[in-house]
């Protein structure tokens, strides 16, 4: 009996150390350094789920591991950038200051939302998502091939923080299952081997998303390119290099590099577009630059038209943005209605529509918006898509997004960083 009243009272003790421990180490970081954030925002309406952004210098004191935490005292995820800055999704009610606390401490695992890669299985795609979107564009072994694979490209997405490139690829390129296609044609079952074709093609909805957006030798969704001294589209084709810089969980960064092109007498003119697409946003922000152009050039950011519904584009009165609706490769099937679109700050100097003198596919031309680019600068612009199968009932609300995103472009959430002992 005496032995067993020994082990109880052992047990007791461990349990009251270990809780002991426990809440000298909770006190240890209350009183510890910390970092207050105030997120203030100046416009009328409540602001959701925003990316806000500050150096990561003004923290230093914390050391390289400490966590966000909101005012329930909830720590939410976060990310520090290749440039050197620390972002996270904040929410802020209209003309309103929302308080975070930064401290010591080590983050929980967050789930990784805005991400991408490089898919040389499918001729060096760049494809890349976060929780609302998903792109791609086309690679050198493309071009190797001769392929006129331009413009960015879209998989349709439904909202979710759950990644789908890598099973839309895994299952649409599995090596075993093209094996037992080719086997199945080989003997004469065609039926059963398109059946299977139709199973795994990530042309085709089966409850992820889809790629049902054309691109071909156009602009596609939002493409930048230069026009040469007749107005016409001078195509880089397929990026050359590419350099991923960040990878999530809340931003993927990717730096691609195109050409060398000729236009205008200008020799070796390359490009570089570096695109970023956030946790919670429908747009990638991209920011494009030419080395060894010599003059100022026309650049334009185009949409392709579609013989379906070539009229049905929306060009901004004050030409803050460019937008279309599409209605995909399959117009007569349930893939429902996509809607490309882009814009810049303070707006675009011109825009307009230029139709192809003979059809190319089923494109007819491009809804454009155009800037005058001076060498030795940088253009910046915004880009993405709605779908009326995630949350985009029609165009009305996807303008009005954009609308909204560039009124929250020119006043956007100031973060003051406060530190306390």
């Amino acid at each position: 009996m005496a032995n067993i009243c020994r082990l109880y009272f052992l047990k007791t003790m461990k349990k009251i150390q270990l809780l002991v421990a426990t809440m000298i180490a909770a006190t240890c970081v209350a009183c510890g350094p910390k970092v207050t954030l105030n997120v203030t925002n100046t416009l009328p309406t409540d602001r959701s789920g925003e990316m806000v952004e500050f150096p990561a210098s003004e923290i230093a004191q914390l050391g390289d591991e400490f966590v966000i935490c909101n005012e329930k005292g909830e720590e939410i995820p976060y990310q520090v950038t290749y440039d050197n800055k620390v972002i996270f999704n904040a929410d802020v009610q209209a003309n309103a200051t929302s308080t975070y606390t930064v401290k010591k401490g080590k983050h929980a695992d967050w789930k990784k939302v805005a991400c991408g890669r490089q898919y040389p299985e499918r001729d060096d795609d760049m494809a890349w998502e976060n929780d609302r979107v998903a792109f791609r564009t086309y690679g050198p072994a493309l071009q190797a091939r001769g392929e006129k694979g331009f413009g960015f490209d879209i998989f349709l997405k439904y909202a979710s923080e759950e990644p789908v490139l890598e099973e839309l690829y895994g299952t649409a390129l599995n090596p075993e299952t093209h094996k037992k296609m080719k086997e199945l044609r080989e003997a004469g079952n065609k039926a059963a081997a398109d059946s299977i074709s139709r199973a795994i093609s990530y042309h085709i909805d089966h409850g992820k998303g889809m790629d049902c957006f054309a691109v071909g030798p156009t602009l596609g969704c939002c493409t930048p390119a230069l026009l040469d001294s007749m107005n016409n589209i001078v195509y880089t084709w397929c990026y050359n290099s590419y350099e991923i810089l960040d990878n999530g969980p809340l931003r993927f960064t990717v730096k691609l590099v195109y050409g060398p092109i000729s236009i205008d007498g200008n020799e070796n003119v390359t490009e570089t577009r570096l695109i970023s697409l956030d946790k919670g946003s429908q747009l990638n922000k991209t920011v494009v630059t030419f080395d060894n152009l010599q003059k100022e050039t026309k650049l334009a950011v185009g949409i392709s038209l579609r013989e379906a519904d070539p009229e049905e584009y929306v060009m901004d009165g004050q030409k803050r943005f460019i937008s279309y609706e599409d209605l995909t490769q399959n117009p007569v099937g349930n893939d429902g209605k996509v809607y490309p679109g882009a814009l810049t700050l303070p707006a675009f100097e011109e825009t307009n529509v230029v139709m192809f003198a003979e059809k190319l596919g089923t494109a007819m031309g491009h809804v454009m918006g155009v800037q005058n680019y001076k060498p030795g600068t940088a253009f910046t612009y915004y880009w993405g898509y709605g779908w009326t199968k995630s949350d985009f009932a029609n165009q009305q609300a996807w303008t009005d997004y954009l609308t909204a995103y560039h009124t929250a472009l020119q006043s956007p959430l100031q973060v003051s960083v406060v530190a306390e002992q």
